[in-house]
């Protein structure tokens, strides 16, 4: 269970991801843990969920990431204007 209150993105972030997804693209993920420690994966991304009006990331490798926990994918901060 998350303890932290779940802190919606932006939009334009969740649509970066989305097209991540659907292009099977090779990432580079740093995020934080539920320590806030930060950590990296690279992997790619196949789909993204909603739970408990939280939304997550999933890799291939089957990690899920809290959307709101991401530091950067490739380089792309949520805030930043994303590129492709």
């Amino acid at each position: 269970m998350t303890t932290k209150l779940y802190k919606p993105i932006s939009c334009d972030y969740v649509d970066y991801i989305e097209i991540l997804a659907m292009r099977r693209t090779a990432v580079n993920i740093i995020y934080l843990d539920q320590g806030k420690e930060q950590l990296l994966d690279d992997d790619r991304i196949v789909t993204w969920e909603t739970k408990s009006k939280e939304e997550f990331l999933i890799t291939k490798s089957g990690l899920r990431i809290r959307l709101d926990f991401i530091v950067s994918i490739n380089g792309q901060k949520p805030g930043d204007q994303c590129h492709i």
